[in-house]
């Protein structure tokens, strides 16, 4: 492990606003995810500044095609994780693939020093389930994004930029 080696793991970022096209049933989302999306290009900046290695795992790439905010940047697409000594997340959806539900999100994947970075993480809007069908504005979205993270007691962080 190379001392200070750090990376940011983007899972299921897919192109917008193409991927989200049930966005046109919730309009008062349309400012969360712009914010959202503003938030990860300067991190993304941020981190190619900083030495920060930046890491796009897409699941949804054969299903979305790629998202553009990574164009310009030097990505890994094969990482060795061991390599780092922190590891940082964001993505879509909080609550699913970049948490728990993907081989590499922050539940999955054993390693001492993880953060998950919260102005980089986008939730979801899927009509169907349970916990977010309630959610009603952005403000209800942006508390249902602290309850979870809180509740689960993941480590995060509000920002990667200070």
């Amino acid at each position: 492990m190379i001392k200070d080696k750090k990376a940011f793991i983007f899972i299921d970022l897919t192109p917008y606003p193409e991927s989200f096209a049930e966005i046109i049933n919730y309009p008062f989302l349309i400012p969360y995810f712009e914010t959202k999306l503003a938030c990860i290009e300067k991190t993304l900046k941020y981190c190619q500044e900083n030495n920060i290695d930046i890491i796009n795992i897409n699941y949804l790439e054969n299903r979305y095609g790629s998202s553009k905010l990574f164009e310009k940047y030097d990505v890994i697409k094969v990482p060795n994780f061991n390599q780092y000594n922190q590891l940082f997340f964001g993505g879509m959806s909080l609550d699913e693939c970049v948490t728990v539900s993907r081989p590499y999100s922050y539940n999955n994947l054993k390693h001492i020093n993880k953060t998950i970075v919260l102005d980089c993480c986008i939730q979801g809007t899927f009509k169907n389930r349970k916990q977010t069908k309630h959610l009603k504005n952005k403000q209800d979205f942006i508390n249902y994004e602290l309850w979870y993270l809180q509740t689960r007691k993941f480590n995060y962080i509000s920002s990667l930029i200070i």
